[in-house]
């Protein structure tokens, strides 16, 4: 399925609005911030209309966290550490973008492996796990993809929308932030330049 970028955009302008509509209460601790024309500016070039960044930025040490895999296993991101870097992938069910970023990054998988992890977590923490898998088993996603149920990885990284990227380095820090959905073209001009 191809998608044309006006639409892309339409797609992303309503999964941002469902995040807001339906994840920001449900998750509490998650704030958003008044919108900046720089941000928005900035926000054209990845597909979204964005607000002002209020996560972690490049150079922060990237929380640590431990959740369950759709197939039980307990990961934390501290357990990359020393080996490659990782891409943090964070999403939603609701996000049509999400699911167009996710088919992306399973196609890219095989070229960056050994050169960085995908480590993909689902922020849905009111949609049953069985859910997620089905998603991950529907899209035979290759990565490891994680289910944060108590909202835990949106509070520690300040997710405000989605689809939500950060790499990380081998020592836990954060080389770079991606906001909207990364696509071959993003991954080649933006992540990779940063990857080792």
């Amino acid at each position: 399925m191809t998608f044309s970028r006006a639409r892309f955009r339409s797609m992303a302008l309503v999964c941002m609005s469902a995040f807001i509509l339906i994840i920001i209460p449900l998750a509490g601790s998650v704030a958003l911030e008044e919108s900046s024309d720089e941000a928005v500016l900035a926000g054209e070039t990845s597909g979204v209309a964005v607000m002002r960044q209020v996560g972690l930025t490049p150079g922060d040490l990237a929380p640590d966290f431990t959740l369950s895999s759709v197939d039980g296993k307990r990961v934390s991101l501290s357990g990359f550490r020393g080996q490659s870097p990782v891409l943090l992938n964070l999403w939603t069910v609701s996000c049509p973008s999400c699911h167009y970023e996710l088919e992306e990054l399973k196609i890219m998988y095989d070229d960056y492996k050994g050169r960085m992890e995908i480590l993909s977590v689902s922020l849905d923490s009111w949609y049953p796990v069985s859910l997620i898998e089905q998603i991950v088993n529907d899209k035979g996603l290759p990565f490891t993809v994680l289910v944060d149920e108590r909202s835990t990885v949106a509070s520690l990284y300040k997710v405000s929308y989605v689809p939500a990227n950060y790499l990380i380095d081998e020592r836990g820090v954060i080389l770079g932030v991606f906001i909207g959905a990364i696509d071959r073209d993003r991954m080649k001009t933006e992540v990779e330049p940063l990857l080792p």
